[in-house]
């Protein structure tokens, strides 16, 4: 992306995928809470195809985990909420470092 877009439009696509990452991750938050697990699939979803694209894999496969999970009813949901948790801020904090040309 660095190679085809000026720094500028770069760092603006990076800093619009980080507030929308992070509002994903507030609804997945919420939905889970509520024990919403449509809603909360459906985040995770949304979360991994962000992070595919921006290259945060860990992040992707976490959500991808979780996603399978409620949907096939296999696996432990909550440790896997709890991966995703965990596997956001470096993925945030990558980005935001990719924003500021790092």
């Amino acid at each position: 992306m660095r190679e085809h877009l000026p720094a500028e439009r770069v760092a603006t696509l990076v800093t619009n995928t980080l507030v929308t990452l992070r509002g994903y991750h507030a609804a997945l938050e919420q939905a889970w809470n509520a024990d919403d697990r449509a809603t909360a699939g459906a985040m995770a979803h949304k979360i991994a195809g962000v992070a595919g694209i921006y290259g945060c894999m860990a992040l992707r496969g976490a959500a991808q985990a979780l996603e399978r999970a409620l949907d096939t009813g296999e696996g432990d949901p909550d440790a896997l909420c709890r991966a995703l948790d965990d596997a956001v801020p470096p993925a945030l904090a990558a980005l935001d470092r990719w924003s500021d040309g790092g």
